[in-house]
Parts: C-alpha cells; structure tokens; sequence
C-alpha cells in the first residue's frame, strides 16, 4: 500500500514538472525577439517577400509604448510559421533607409511585398496587426469564374466598390501593362473595408456587351469602363475608391478622414430612411470643387456612435458636420435645419470661403499634437538651430569685438 502511495506520488510530482517546464517553455518563447533588424546595408532585402516594418526614433515615446507589441507580433508569426517577416529600422542610425521610405513621423509602419509598398494605417495592437496580416496574405485579388460569386461581391455591401479586371480570351495578363498597373493600385489600395478587387476572364459574366482586356468600376450599384491609358489607372482608381455616399463605421473612418479636404457628416439619430438616404446622395454628387478630393461623403448614427459625436455639440438632429484633421477641426451651423440639395451645398460654399467659423473638438490636443509631430517631424533641424544660432551669435559678437579692439590698438599707436 504504502510502495503503490509513493508511486501515485512521484507520478504526480512529475507530471507537475513537466507542466510547469511546458509553461516556462511557452512563456520564454512567447517573449523571445524574433524581430529582424534592417540597416542602410540591408536596402535590396525589403524588395524580396512579405515585410511588416516599423521605423522608429530611440527616443520616440510611441515607438517605446510598441516595443513589447511588436516583440509579441513576431514571436506569433515564427510559432504559427506565418510568412511575413518582422522587422524594425532605427532612423536615427540609418537615416538613407528611412529617406528612400519618406518616413516623416514615428513610429511609421509599412508592409512590402516584392518592393511593393503601402502605409499600416490600423490600430497598433497585437489582434489588429494579426487580423491585418491574414487579409493580406489572403490575397488582395479575387479570381470569379461563375455569376453567383460576381454578385455576391458586388452585392454583399453596398458602401462597397469594386474594381473588376477583364482579361478576355487570349490574353496573357503577365505581359499586360493594364493588368500590371492593376495590380500594382490593387495592392495599395487593398485594406480592411476597402474596395473588391476581382479578376474574371468571361465577359459573359458581367451580362452586358464587353471585351477584355479592361477594367470596370462598380460604384453606387452601376458600372462604369476605365478608358483611358494604364498610366492614368491608378489616379482613377484611387479618385474613386468610396462610394458616392459612405456609412461611417470603425473601420471606414480613418481613410476617408484621411482621403478628403472636408469630410461631410450627416449625422441622423438613428439610421436614415430610403428616401433620406437618397436626399444625401443627391447633395453628394452637385459638384462643389474641381478637385475630386476636396469634399468626401458619409453619414453617421447618433445611435451608434452617440459618445463620439458628443464631442460636436449637436443641438439637434439630423445634423450636417464638416470635418478637418479626423475630426479635431470642425464646422457646424446649429440653425441649420434643412438638410436639402439647396442648403447644404451653400453651407459647404461658405466653408470653402472660410466665412464659417471654424471649431475646435479640443484646442489644446489639436495643438499640442501638431506641435509633437512638427518636433518630431524637424528634431534634426531643430537640434541644429539650437545649437548653430547661439554660436553664429557669439561668432559675430565676437568679431564685433575682435574689430572694435583692432581700431583701438591703432588708435593708441598712431598717439
């Protein structure tokens, strides 16, 4: 009894041993570094394969707050044999590599594949960078060979465009400058619920009368055929990236912030009617500027997104905003009422002018920001000032000096 008792026992001490080594094990490899280290010798290395890559300063504050972030990031990628590399660029030590990517803040992130880049503008967390990288090595292109699967991606969202690549018969699309330039805006354009990029090879599909090779935009429920040369592809494309009118969410605010002079906000209580929806397109599409980036296009639901909107101060909904700086810089006219094709368009003349008063969501954070990022932006510039202005002083004082007691030596030497 007592032999059997001391067997249970050493059988349960070693299984605790072993447990406890599996976890020190998985937590040693959960914090090991795998994240490769680029320098201004390792340029042609980016051009090969899939890159996530941080650019960093030293003494960059948000740079030190991703440090552990981008540590974990790499370890799961080696564990899970994503293929991707991690990597980092100190831009202090290796300013060539960070000029040649036009790195102006820190940290900025980009993915390259092939040479290929594109700016990471999500969230800076461990989830959101994973997330980010499985849709990209998804495939930014999707092939259809059937209706069923054409209509499902043009259907599916109808805040959605979708850019369709027509081969025809024939066509060897490696050779095809049209099909390369494609590609190449694919790619960049390609992001979390950004447009469909979709390549068929059966006009028949499309059920009206085309032939390949060509690219067709699917936008506000309607197609519409690229006609001009490969080179103009990509400003097309990007020109047209968002539908006529867009439905603000999580993942559609940051570009379209990004993408327009002025963002107009149609703020509703609750979500807008058919009729409503309609009033808002038509606004949308009166021309206002000869610059197709000037003025983009969306509403937003008090419902939804009640304490981001409070920051506005609306009195009364539904609401017209106009947005600077995602949301920092504001316009907003509170004896507004009617939101028709009529006054909104005047409201937005106004803005253009800028005889409407522009407001501030938090003057001392919009300022502050700016100023952080024009320090961080200018450091090497301003360093320079700081110390070169002190001693260009001194230097003239100096000579000053130096002449004023050369002409009082002679002085007393003539007398």
């Amino acid at each position: 009894m007592r032999t059997s008792l001391s067997l249970v026992l050493l059988l349960v001490a070693l299984i605790s041993i072993a447990v406890v080594s599996t976890q020190e094990t998985d937590a040693a490899e959960g914090t090991k570094d795998y994240v490769i280290d680029l320098t201004d010798d390792d340029k042609s290395l980016i051009k090969d394969g899939f890159w996530l890559v941080e650019f960093f300063a030293p003494w960059c504050g948000y740079c030190k707050r991703l440090a552990p972030v981008w540590s974990e990031l790499s370890a799961h990628v080696f564990r899970n044999e994503i293929p991707v590399k991690i990597a980092k660029v100190n831009c202090d030590e290796n300013k060539s590599l960070c000029g040649d990517h036009e790195v102006r803040g820190y940290p900025t992130i980009k993915l390259f594949l092939n040479g290929t880049k594109k700016d990471y503008k999500g969230q800076r967390t461990k989830t959101a960078f994973i997330q980010y990288l499985e849709k990209m090595l998804g495939g930014y292109t999707q092939t259809v060979h059937d209706k069923s699967g054409l209509n499902g991606l043009l259907k599916s969202d109808p805040y959605q465009v979708s850019y369709i690549y027509l081969a025809g018969e024939s066509i060897n699309k490696a050779s095809d400058p049209l099909y390369t330039s494609f590609k190449h805006t694919a790619f960049e354009l390609f992001d979390q619920g950004g447009p469909n990029f979709i390549e068929i090879e059966d006009e028949t599909l499309l059920e009206m009368k085309v032939s390949g090779p060509m690219v067709l935009l699917f936008k506000d429920d309607r197609f519409q055929t690229f006609s001009q040369t490969p080179s103009h592809l990509p400003d097309w494309m990007r020109q047209h990236r968002f539908p006529t009118l867009s439905k603000v969410t999580d993942v559609s605010f940051g570009p379209l912030s990004e993408s327009f002079k002025y963002l107009v906000l149609f703020a509703h209580e609750t979500q807008p009617a058919h009729d409503e929806i309609e009033l808002m397109k038509k606004v949308a599409k009166i021309p206002m500027s000869d610059d197709p980036q000037e003025f983009g296009y969306a509403y937003v639901v008090e419902y939804e997104y009640g304490s981001w909107l409070k920051r506005f101060n609306i009195e009364k909904y539904p609401a017209v905003l106009v947005i600077q700086d995602q949301g920092d810089i504001y316009y907003y006219d509170p004896l507004m009422r009617r939101l028709d094709d009529v006054t909104v368009p005047k409201f937005l003349k106004e803005v253009q002018s800028g005889s409407v008063e522009m407001k501030y969501t938090d003057a001392f954070r919009f300022y502050y920001l700016r100023t952080i990022n024009f320090i961080s932006t200018y450091l090497y510039y301003i360093l320079a000032a700081i110390f070169l202005i002190p001693l260009l002083i001194f230097l003239k004082t100096r000579g000053g000096s130096d002449v004023n007691n050369a002409a009082v030596y002679k002085g007393d030497k003539v007398n």
